[in-house]
């Protein structure tokens, strides 16, 4: 069985991060969760020393069932690419990720959020996190291979 820890999104979800280099990225995708159909849709904004990097295009729960398998379910959790209008520079250090949401309301009958890890909090890590041990789980960025 797996069990899943979701943090539910009320207006914003933050998350902290390390670069350990300079990167071009151009989507971070992450594991998203849709409790039923939500009202209104969600980004993901990507700072950087207390500035905005980078805002993605928005997401709705609509988009989720038209294009994940979560067509005709109440509940979806899965990786979920959020795209840029334009890649954009990440320099070495800390960066800051926050699922935002407009047109929102929480409601404990239909809400979004992300998946946490959960291993964390009960088996010992065999690596070592860049920030915190309460990370969303499987976040993924991509980058290109080519520098701007």
């Amino acid at each position: 069985m797996t069990k899943l820890v979701v943090e539910e999104l009320y207006t914003t979800l933050s998350q902290d991060f390390e670069a350990s280099h300079r990167m071009v990225l151009s989507n971070v995708r992450l594991w998203v969760y849709k409790h039923l159909s939500p009202a209104g849709n969600i980004s993901l904004v990507v700072k950087q020393g207390g500035q905005t990097l980078a805002t993605s295009t928005a997401i709705t729960s609509a988009y989720l069932e038209a294009n994940t398998d979560a067509t005709a379910i109440n509940y979806f959790h899965g990786q979920i690419r959020f795209d840029f209008a334009s890649p954009f520079v990440i320099q070495r250090g800390d960066l800051t990720l926050e699922l935002t949401a407009a047109g929102y309301t929480f409601s404990e009958s239909a809400y979004f959020g992300w998946v946490k890890r959960h291993e964390n909090l009960v088996f010992t890590q065999d690596y070592a996190p860049a920030s915190g041990a309460y990370k969303p789980f499987g976040v993924e960025f991509w980058k290109y291979k080519d520098r701007l």
